[in-house]
Protein backbone atom coordinates (compact mmCIF):
# COMPACT_ATOMS: atom_id res chain seq x y z
CA UNK A 1 0.00 0.00 0.00
CA UNK A 2 2.75 2.42 0.87
CA UNK A 3 4.43 1.79 -2.48
CA UNK A 4 1.20 2.76 -4.25
CA UNK A 5 1.06 6.05 -2.34
CA UNK A 6 4.56 6.88 -3.53
CA UNK A 7 4.32 5.52 -7.08
CA UNK A 8 0.94 7.00 -8.09
CA UNK A 9 1.99 10.68 -7.83
CA UNK A 10 5.27 9.92 -9.58
CA UNK A 11 3.49 8.07 -12.40
CA UNK A 12 1.00 10.94 -12.64
CA UNK A 13 3.82 13.49 -12.99
CA UNK A 14 5.66 11.39 -15.58
CA UNK A 15 2.42 10.85 -17.51
CA UNK A 16 1.66 14.57 -17.36
CA UNK A 17 5.12 15.45 -18.66
CA UNK A 18 4.76 12.95 -21.49
CA UNK A 19 1.39 14.45 -22.38
CA UNK A 20 2.86 17.96 -22.43
CA UNK A 21 5.66 16.74 -24.69
CA UNK A 22 3.16 15.08 -27.02
CA UNK A 23 1.12 18.30 -27.21
CA UNK A 24 4.02 20.70 -27.73
CA UNK A 25 6.36 18.66 -29.95
CA UNK A 26 4.32 19.14 -33.15
CA UNK A 27 4.24 22.90 -32.56
CA UNK A 28 7.96 23.18 -31.83
CA UNK A 29 9.03 21.00 -34.76
CA UNK A 30 6.68 22.64 -37.24
CA UNK A 31 8.08 22.94 -40.76
CA UNK A 32 6.18 24.98 -43.29
CA UNK A 33 5.79 23.69 -46.85
CA UNK A 34 4.22 25.00 -50.05
CA UNK A 35 2.87 28.24 -48.59
CA UNK A 36 1.31 30.13 -51.50
CA UNK A 37 2.81 33.53 -52.23
CA UNK A 38 1.60 35.69 -55.10
CA UNK A 39 4.21 37.69 -57.05
CA UNK A 40 3.51 40.55 -59.45
CA UNK A 41 5.67 43.12 -61.22
CA UNK A 42 4.12 46.50 -61.95
CA UNK A 43 7.52 47.91 -62.92
CA UNK A 44 7.44 50.07 -66.03
CA UNK A 45 11.20 49.91 -66.51
CA UNK A 46 13.31 52.55 -68.21
CA UNK A 47 14.70 53.15 -71.68
CA UNK A 48 18.43 53.58 -72.02
CA UNK A 49 20.81 53.83 -74.99
CA UNK A 50 21.38 50.07 -74.59
CA UNK A 51 17.63 49.34 -74.78
CA UNK A 52 14.82 48.74 -72.32
CA UNK A 53 15.74 47.81 -68.76
CA UNK A 54 13.17 46.32 -66.41
CA UNK A 55 14.67 45.27 -63.08
CA UNK A 56 11.24 44.33 -61.68
CA UNK A 57 10.57 41.72 -64.34
CA UNK A 58 14.09 40.34 -63.88
CA UNK A 59 13.56 40.11 -60.12
CA UNK A 60 10.27 38.22 -60.59
CA UNK A 61 11.89 35.86 -63.11
CA UNK A 62 14.77 35.13 -60.74
CA UNK A 63 12.65 34.75 -57.59
CA UNK A 64 10.36 32.28 -59.38
CA UNK A 65 13.44 30.11 -60.07
CA UNK A 66 14.25 30.00 -56.34
CA UNK A 67 14.23 26.47 -54.99
CA UNK A 68 12.54 26.85 -51.63
CA UNK A 69 10.26 24.09 -50.33
CA UNK A 70 8.66 26.37 -47.75
CA UNK A 71 7.05 28.76 -50.22
CA UNK A 72 5.25 28.20 -53.49
CA UNK A 73 5.59 31.35 -55.59
CA UNK A 74 2.88 32.04 -58.14
CA UNK A 75 3.22 34.75 -60.77
CA UNK A 76 0.13 36.93 -61.15
CA UNK A 77 -0.44 39.51 -63.87
CA UNK A 78 -3.51 41.31 -62.52
CA UNK A 79 -3.16 43.65 -59.53
CA UNK A 80 -6.84 43.36 -58.52
CA UNK A 81 -6.60 39.56 -58.63
CA UNK A 82 -3.55 39.42 -56.36
CA UNK A 83 -5.16 41.75 -53.79
CA UNK A 84 -8.40 39.76 -53.82
CA UNK A 85 -6.58 36.44 -53.45
CA UNK A 86 -4.71 37.82 -50.43
CA UNK A 87 -7.96 38.97 -48.81
CA UNK A 88 -9.65 35.63 -49.59
CA UNK A 89 -6.81 33.68 -47.95
CA UNK A 90 -5.54 32.02 -51.15
CA UNK A 91 -2.16 33.65 -50.55
CA UNK A 92 -0.39 34.04 -47.22
CA UNK A 93 1.67 36.81 -48.76
CA UNK A 94 1.92 38.92 -51.87
CA UNK A 95 5.09 40.42 -53.29
CA UNK A 96 4.56 43.48 -55.48
CA UNK A 97 7.30 45.16 -57.47
CA UNK A 98 6.26 48.84 -57.69
CA UNK A 99 5.97 50.63 -61.03
CA UNK A 100 9.07 52.80 -60.44
CA UNK A 101 11.31 50.02 -59.12
CA UNK A 102 13.90 50.15 -61.93
CA UNK A 103 14.19 53.93 -61.71
CA UNK A 104 14.56 53.84 -57.93
CA UNK A 105 17.03 50.95 -58.09
CA UNK A 106 19.43 53.13 -60.04
CA UNK A 107 19.42 55.50 -57.04
CA UNK A 108 19.93 52.57 -54.61
CA UNK A 109 16.40 53.19 -53.30
CA UNK A 110 14.49 50.28 -54.86
CA UNK A 111 12.13 48.60 -52.42
CA UNK A 112 9.69 45.80 -53.06
CA UNK A 113 6.36 45.72 -51.27
CA UNK A 114 5.22 42.62 -49.44
CA UNK A 115 1.89 42.19 -47.67
CA UNK A 116 1.32 39.33 -45.22
CA UNK A 117 -2.10 38.05 -44.15
CA UNK A 118 -1.39 37.35 -40.47
CA UNK A 119 -4.96 36.28 -39.84
CA UNK A 120 -4.37 32.95 -41.59
CA UNK A 121 -1.73 31.65 -39.19
CA UNK A 122 0.48 33.98 -37.12
CA UNK A 123 3.26 31.44 -36.58
CA UNK A 124 3.52 30.59 -40.28
CA UNK A 125 3.43 34.22 -41.35
CA UNK A 126 6.24 35.07 -38.94
CA UNK A 127 8.44 32.37 -40.51
CA UNK A 128 7.33 33.45 -43.98
CA UNK A 129 8.42 37.00 -43.27
CA UNK A 130 11.87 35.74 -42.26
CA UNK A 131 12.16 33.59 -45.40
CA UNK A 132 11.24 36.45 -47.72
CA UNK A 133 13.57 38.86 -45.94
CA UNK A 134 16.39 36.33 -46.39
CA UNK A 135 15.56 36.03 -50.11
CA UNK A 136 15.73 39.80 -50.41
CA UNK A 137 19.03 39.97 -48.57
CA UNK A 138 20.45 37.30 -50.86
CA UNK A 139 19.33 39.30 -53.91
CA UNK A 140 20.44 42.63 -52.42
CA UNK A 141 16.88 43.97 -52.31
CA UNK A 142 14.98 45.54 -49.44
CA UNK A 143 11.42 44.47 -48.70
CA UNK A 144 8.83 46.81 -47.23
CA UNK A 145 6.71 44.29 -45.33
CA UNK A 146 3.22 45.21 -44.14
CA UNK A 147 0.50 43.05 -42.68
CA UNK A 148 -3.26 42.77 -42.91
CA UNK A 149 -5.58 41.05 -40.45
CA UNK A 150 -2.80 41.32 -37.89
CA UNK A 151 -3.23 39.75 -34.52
CA UNK A 152 -2.23 41.99 -31.66
CA UNK A 153 0.12 40.85 -28.94
CA UNK A 154 -2.89 40.02 -26.78
CA UNK A 155 -4.35 38.06 -29.68
CA UNK A 156 -1.39 35.69 -29.74
CA UNK A 157 -1.60 35.32 -25.96
CA UNK A 158 -5.31 34.61 -26.27
CA UNK A 159 -4.57 31.99 -28.89
CA UNK A 160 -2.00 30.20 -26.70
CA UNK A 161 -3.82 30.65 -23.38
CA UNK A 162 -6.27 27.70 -23.73
CA UNK A 163 -3.41 25.36 -24.64
CA UNK A 164 -1.41 26.48 -21.61
CA UNK A 165 -4.41 26.05 -19.31
CA UNK A 166 -4.97 22.51 -20.57
CA UNK A 167 -1.29 21.66 -20.03
CA UNK A 168 -1.33 23.14 -16.52
CA UNK A 169 -4.46 21.12 -15.71
CA UNK A 170 -2.70 17.89 -16.64
CA UNK A 171 0.48 18.81 -14.80
CA UNK A 172 -1.28 19.64 -11.54
CA UNK A 173 -3.61 16.62 -11.57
Amino acid sequence: MEKKKILMPLLGMVGGLLLVLLLTFPILSMEIKDIKVGVISLDEGITSPKGNINAGDEFVKNILKTDNKAIKLQKVTNEKEIKQNLKDGKYYMTITVPKDFTKNSLNQDGKINAVINEGLNPMVTMQLSQIVTALGTKAGITFDIKSINSISYLGIKAMLLPMMLIMMTFITS
